[in-house]
């Protein structure tokens, strides 16, 4: 991804390695059930098990094409585009990516709170309390999804208050 002078490049090797893993040693799909939420007309939602293999592969797919997407990716801030959706087209990107990351370390029951309780990335930007997952989430949270009304965030923004975001740039 290219920011003004500066790229950031997301290796992928890591997904290639899992991509061959997968292929060599079927048991690492085929052996796995996942819990989903399915709903019949006129029904509540109720959970019922499935074989993980499509979610593992969509995910994967997922994580890779949004890898290779971000690393030709080039964001150009432009004052003339009030709403910045060459940003939250990225966030949303990111969103994906992260949110797949975090399916398939559910399915192989991979503890990842270490990596998302860090507070590596946003820490100089003072956001309340929150981890850079939280931070992350808000962000995504106050400039795509929910632009008129973020207030699930306390440990990022003030509890008991909520923000809007007309504009990002």
């Amino acid at each position: 991804m290219k920011f003004r002078d500066k790229e950031y490049v997301f290796t992928t090797d890591k997904i290639t390695d899992i991509w061959c893993a997968i292929n060599s040693q079927r048991a690492l799909c085929e052996n796995k059930e996942i819990s989903v939420k399915v709903k019949a007309i006129n029904e509540k939602a109720r959970p019922s098990n499935f074989q993980a293999r499509n979610k593992i592969i969509c995910s994967l797919e997922r994580i890779e094409d949004g890898l290779d997407y971000l690393n030709s990716y080039e964001l150009i801030p432009n004052s003339r585009q009030r709403n910045a959706f060459g940003f939250v087209n990225f966030i949303n990107c990111e969103y994906v990516i992260v949110h797949c990351i975090e399916e398939l370390a559910k399915i192989y029951d991979v503890d990842i709170k270490k990596v998302t309780n860090s507070r590596k990335c946003f820490s100089d930007f003072k956001y309340g309390n929150g981890s850079d997952k939280e931070v992350f989430e808000y962000i995504r949270s106050l400039c795509a999804a929910h632009p008129t009304d973020t207030s699930m965030h306390p440990t990022v923004h003030k509890e008991r208050e909520f923000d809007c975001c007309s504009r990002i740039v």
